[in-house]
């Protein structure tokens, strides 16, 4: 059951049919781990650590004391050691010799101006076939920014049973060809 202080700390997501008081209890029991660092790590773990996931376990240094010190949400314990026992595993960057068995799979990188990510469902994981597709290795700028949002939204979407997760996906969003429009709407006078 949700104190009065998380009820009004998460009152954003619980009105939310999506999500709902249940959808926040599973998010404060659920537990991530983010394999590797930079910028995208960081706001990956910026975003599930406000969306209230219960344990978020950095395996980088930097990422982990940058939260740490930022103090975003009381709810979340942040743990130094990466292992098997989390719900959703992030790779930011360089595929690990080894993945867990049990965990939804969540890979990304930022290859010049392509953002990619890549979901594994439980079970499916292999390190050597996620390495095939571990190319990019610049972690910064705007596509970092744009890679961890990503990465946080796809383990939030698992974790809340919201994604579809019987497949293996890719996705790749190549950043040279955004573009934004203006739209045509009245002046208002």
């Amino acid at each position: 059951m949700l104190s009065d202080s998380q009820i009004e700390r998460y009152s954003r997501q619980i009105v939310l049919p999506e999500i709902g008081g249940r959808g926040q209890q599973r998010l404060l029991a659920s537990a991530v781990s983010i394999d590797g660092g930079g910028e995208a790590a960081l706001v990956c773990a910026r975003y599930l650590a406000g969306g209230g996931v219960g344990r978020l376990a950095l395996g980088d240094a930097s990422a982990r004391s940058a939260l740490l010190a930022e103090a975003r949400n009381p709810d979340c314990r942040v743990v130094t050691e990466l292992d098997g026992s989390a719900d959703v595993w992030i790779v930011v960057g360089d595929c690990p010799r080894e993945l867990p068995v049990d965990a939804v799979i969540l890979w990304g990188c930022v290859d010049g101006a392509t953002v990619s990510r890549v979901h594994v469902p439980p079970g499916q994981a292999c390190a050597p076939c996620l390495g095939d597709f571990a190319g990019g290795r610049g972690q910064h700028g705007v596509g970092a920014h744009i890679l961890g949002t990503l990465l946080a939204l796809e383990a939030l979407r698992a974790l809340l049973g919201l994604a579809d997760t019987a497949a293996p996906s890719v996705l790749s969003i190549d950043l040279d060809r955004a573009r934004a429009t203006t739209l045509p709407f009245p002046r208002c006078r």
